[in-house]
Parts: C-alpha cells; structure tokens; sequence
C-alpha cells in the first residue's frame, strides 16, 4: 500500500500544504477497493493524477485503464461510489476492443 500511495504521490506533484487532501483522497480510494473486495493491484490502475487548488477545496482528475470485464466492473462501482459520495464532477468512459479508459473529474472540499 505505502509504495502505491507514493508513486501516486511523486506523480501528482502536490506540494506539502496539500499532503493532507491528497493522502484522504488516496484512504478514501483504498478504503473502497479493500471493503468491496477488489485487489489493492486496481490502485495501480489511476494515471495522470492531477490535483488544482480551488477557493474551498480541490479538484481532483485522473484517468483509469483497464483491459477486461473486472477491470471495468471496478471502475463502475468506483464511479457510482464517487457520485453517491457528492464527489463526481464528471465522468467520460471510452470503451475499445482491448482497452478501457474513464476519465474522472470531482470536487473534493477542504476539510
């Protein structure tokens, strides 16, 4: 878990007074995969994260790639999670032959 909360942390570039956001953001992700049983390997999955400092919070993109039916079963629970959690901003899925990529935008308030 720690290496995976790293290499999100090298690639999304936050500074130190953001750590905190960020590091909820990555508990609220990992909390998810591990109580609906998915394999903490799908955390590997988010590329090109991106953190933007708003007025009261963030906003938070990301982009999941996956290549078959689980991976895809995940995404969508993940996507229906954020929305129930008043979190989605937005969500574009493209779905091809081999490989399956959503694009995910949401709103995280500062706490």
């Amino acid at each position: 878990m720690q290496n995976i909360f790293y290499s999100w942390y090298d690639k999304a570039k936050i500074n130190k007074h953001n750590y905190i956001i960020f590091k909820n953001f990555f508990s609220l992700c990992y909390d998810f995969t591990c109580k609906n049983g998915f394999k903490i390997s799908y955390l590997k999955t988010f590329k090109d994260i991106k953190f933007k400092k708003t007025c009261n919070g963030f906003n938070v993109s990301f982009k999941l790639i996956g290549f078959n039916k689980k991976d895809l079963k995940y995404f969508l629970k993940l996507e229906s999670f954020f929305y129930k959690k008043n979190l989605l901003k937005k969500s574009k899925k493209n779905i091809i032959m081999e490989k399956i990529t959503i694009d995910f935008k949401l709103y995280i308030r500062s706490f």
